[in-house]
């Protein structure tokens, strides 16, 4: 009996996860007191208001970081900076993150290449979700995580840049980088998407330069198995890099192994001046691009491959609703209605768009009435006076 007793008496009760609230009248006033004492599972919930020089290393793994608010909480780096990285840095043990609806702004560092959140190589997959990145010279930068998803949804990313090799987004070597329902706008420097991942999800996204001084809109550095599928594309007059897409102009690399670019449902605008291409394509790349259903309004070579499988695409006048105000909504007398092909499937992967971005940051499913239309939208009954 005795024997059992301290049997029992040495078993050792499994840790439950924690929520840790963040806020003036919580147990932590600032974020990173939070983030030190997370352990795994943890959830931190952080009420809306600034949070100034609040720079740390996330180091717990399966970590939940989440606004709550009305409004998102504001992380300024107030001249500070984790590491000299960025305001947040999360470690290479910690994987499995998760960063929802918070606002990162100002992060500099000596060597310019400070960012909002810098992930760096490790492990574990990282999710950003609802989250606005501005003025910071990276918005989010990823060092490499051979293995893992970095996923990015509902996220603006705003006026980020400082030299050639920051970005609005740059995403390391990866096993799999999803794009999708985010507005990335106006760099000031580099591109407003830019990846190395060996699979590449580029999905109903707002990527505008407009006045913004940045290059490509899609940098796709290294090649990979890419979808750039449903999205509205401008690239601005003020641009240093006319082209809107680039694929594969670092050259291969053995981590993406496959060399295959679909450009699918997607309304690309070039208002540069000369006009470069839509899709630059790098003459190492051996595979055929394909682009079907695309509107390119603008002048400018739709691909730099002539090889290229360019099926169904429009050019000429689309009768959108206001591009100038940037919104490409086709009008009833558009000449995209009911005309799309159908593009089929690639490794199981549909091709035809299931959603349409709605800005700011959101995504609704794409109702198809009769056949699928041209672009990144479908009609939805509006009527444009006069056109």
């Amino acid at each position: 009996m005795k024997r059992l007793l301290l049997i029992l008496l040495t078993v050792v009760v499994p840790a439950f996860p924690s929520l840790r609230k963040v806020g003036p009248q919580q147990k932590y006033r600032t974020i990173c007191a939070a983030i030190q004492d997370a352990k795994a599972d943890d959830v931190i919930e952080i009420s809306a208001g600034d949070y100034v020089g609040d720079v740390c290393v996330i180091r717990a793994a399966n970590l939940t970081l989440r606004g709550i608010g009305p409004g998102r909480p504001h992380v300024k780096a107030g001249g500070k900076s984790a590491q000299e990285k960025a305001i947040w840095v999360v470690a290479p043990t910690a994987g499995n993150i998760v960063i929802e609806n918070i606002e990162f702004s100002g992060a500099t560092v000596t060597d310019h290449n400070g960012a909002g959140i810098r992930v760096d190589p490790g492990t574990g997959d990282v999710t950003i979700r609802n989250c606005y990145f501005h003025d910071n010279e990276n918005g989010v930068l990823t060092g490499a995580r051979p293995g893992s998803h970095i996923l990015v949804e509902g996220s603006w990313f705003e006026n980020n840049g400082k030299d050639s090799f920051s970005h609005n987004i740059y995403v390391g070597v990866a096993k799999l980088f999803t794009f999708q329902g985010n507005y990335s706008t106006k760099s000031l420097v580099g591109h407003l998407v830019k990846t190395r991942a060996a699979e590449n999800r580029i999905l109903y996204n707002r990527l505008t330069m407009e006045t913004g001084t940045g290059s490509r809109l899609i940098d796709v550095s290294n090649g990979g198995l890419t979808y750039v599928i449903g999205n509205v594309m401008h690239q601005g007059p003020n641009s240093s890099n006319h082209n809107l897409i680039g694929y594969q102009r670092e050259g291969p690399r053995p981590t993406n192994p496959d060399h295959q670019l679909y450009v699918i449902n997607n309304t690309m605008i070039s208002a540069a001046s000369p006009a470069g291409a839509f899709i630059e394509v790098d003459p190492s790349v051996r595979m055929q691009v394909v682009a079907i259903n695309n509107v390119f309004l603008g002048s400018g070579t739709q691909s730099t491959q002539t090889s290229a499988l360019l099926r169904n695409n429009f050019t000429g006048d689309p009768r959108l609703a206001n591009s100038a105000g940037f919104d490409f909504r086709p009008c009833a007398s558009s000449p995209l209605l009911d005309i799309a092909a159908e593009p089929g499937m690639h490794n199981g992967f549909d091709l035809n768009p299931k959603f349409q971005y709605r800005h700011p940051a959101l995504v609704f499913p794409r109702q198809i009435v009769g056949k699928l239309d041209i672009g990144a939208y479908e009609h939805d009954g509006l009527t444009c006076p006069g056109r």
